[in-house]
């Protein structure tokens, strides 16, 4: 277990390291959803087996038996005083895989409760206002732009009259950002991604990782979007973003 984890950590770090260098050619060149599926890279990391060398790879054994090495001691006159003292049981060392197991502990215990404080203030003072197949709406006055949140049970909540704003163009593709998280399984992705995150609670890289994979998660959002749209409502669509972007 101890092996796997040391692993884990080791190749997830260079692989976050490799998606951060590699994110912004890829999505100039191949478009933001090539750019978002690299992370899945680190991700994919969590559930393989540790990386085993060749066993030619491996380092040689000593050659020799205690019998043959206290053959050559008694022949060559070295007292048992001058050998290599044996190093005691246990080790400062010892106590980093427990403090990073704590601390990767306390770090997920901290994010559910952020979570499930957030959607109990999201859901306080909700007003249903529909649903779009398995994703409810609701209007709530603890935000001031749209927001998805949910995995089972799935939620796009919205400020209060929304529904009713006069750019209907504006409204129709705001909602449309927050369904398609839920259709593309953002969500999910996200909470999948706390499981990696615990692993660096220390690493600062890691935290930039995350902050960098949110941003591609949304732009690879806006792109599944406007697949479909003509250029007129990519016009209008890019005003939205604008426009939430200059707000509180």
């Amino acid at each position: 277990m101890t092996s796997w984890l040391v692993d884990t950590l080791l190749y997830t770090g260079v692989l976050i390291a490799v998606v951060l260098l590699l994110r912004r050619p890829v999505a100039r060149t191949f478009g933001p959803k090539f750019a978002y599926a690299l992370w899945a890279l680190p991700a994919l990391r969590l559930v393989l087996p540790p990386v085993v060398l060749p066993a030619s790879m491996a380092p040689a054994e000593p050659v020799g038996s205690a019998d043959a090495a206290l053959a050559l001691m008694a022949a060559s006159d070295i007292s048992p005083a001058a050998l290599p003292v044996a190093e005691p049981a246990f080790q400062p060392a010892d106590l980093l895989l427990p403090l990073w197991l704590a601390g990767a502990a306390a770090f997920l215990a901290w994010r559910i409760d952020t979570y499930l404080r957030m959607r109990r203030e999201l859901l306080a003072e909700a007003r249903p206002m529909g649903e779009v197949g398995s994703i409810r709406i609701v209007e709530t006055p603890a935000v001031e732009s749209p927001v998805a949140f949910g995995v089972f049970d799935k939620v796009v909540a919205l400020p209060p009259r929304f529904m009713v704003m006069e750019n209907r163009v504006a409204r129709d593709l705001a909602i449309a950002h927050e369904l398609e998280h839920h259709r593309g399984r953002d969500l999910a992705a996200n909470f999948a991604a706390q499981l990696l995150l615990a692993l660096h609670w220390f690493n600062p890289l890691a935290w930039l990782g995350w902050r960098a994979m949110r941003r591609d998660q949304e732009a690879a959002c806006d792109a599944r979007v406007l697949e479909s749209r003509g250029h007129e409502v990519r016009a209008a669509y890019a005003s939205v973003i604008a426009g939430f972007a200059a707000g509180p």
